[in-house]
C-alpha cells in the first residue's frame, strides 16, 4: 500500500500490544500506534497529531519502543504472573481447562483468559509451543 500511495500516513489502532506486532506494524509503514483503550478524545488527538506530521503512540507502546532502543530487557522471571505460572504448570501436567478451573476454584473462562495471555507473552501458538518456550526461559 505504501508503494502505491506514499503520501498516506497509516496509524495502527488495535488491542495488540505485544512487541512483535508493534514492530511489524511500524516496519510495514505505520506512522503511529494507538491502543483501543484510548479515549475518544485521545484517538481524535492522535489523528490530528498524525495529520500534522507527528507519530502518535499510546504511552505503553512509546515506553516499549524506548525500552527496545535502550536495550532494556524485562527479567524473564517476571514475564508471567504467579497465577499464569501455576496454570502453565497445570498444562505441563496434562490438565484440561476444566480440571484447572476446578483445581484452582476459578471459572473455565478465567482459565482460558490466562492461557491466552500466557501464549501472547511467550509468543506461542499453542500448548506445546508455550511449554517449550517456558522451559527454555527457565519459567518451569
Amino acid at each position: 500500500m505504501m508503494m502505491r500511495t506514499p503520501d498516506i500516513d497509516i496509524m495502527a489502532y488495535t488491542v495488540f500490544d505485544n512487541r512483535d506486532t508493534v514492530f511489524k506494524a511500524i516496519k510495514a509503514g505505520a506512522s503511529g500506534y494507538i491502543l483501543k483503550d484510548a479515549t475518544p478524545r485521545e484517538l481524535i488527538e492522535a489523528l490530528h497529531n498524525l495529520y500534522n506530521g507527528g507519530a502518535p503512540m499510546s504511552p505503553k507502546i512509546a515506553r516499549a519502543v524506548i525500552n527496545e532502543f535502550q536495550n532494556k530487557v524485562i527479567k524473564e522471571e517476571f514475564l508471567l504472573s504467579p497465577r499464569e505460572t501455576e496454570i502453565l504448570r497445570g498444562l505441563e501436567k496434562g490438565f484440561t481447562y476444566n480440571e484447572l478451573a476446578d483445581n484452582l476454584n476459578i471459572s473455565y473462562h478465567t482459565v482460558h483468559t490466562h492461557i491466552k495471555n500466557i501464549y501472547e507473552k511467550l509468543h506461542a501458538e499453542g500448548r506445546e509451543s508455550a511449554l517449550l518456550k517456558a522451559r527454555k526461559k527457565g519459567l518451569l
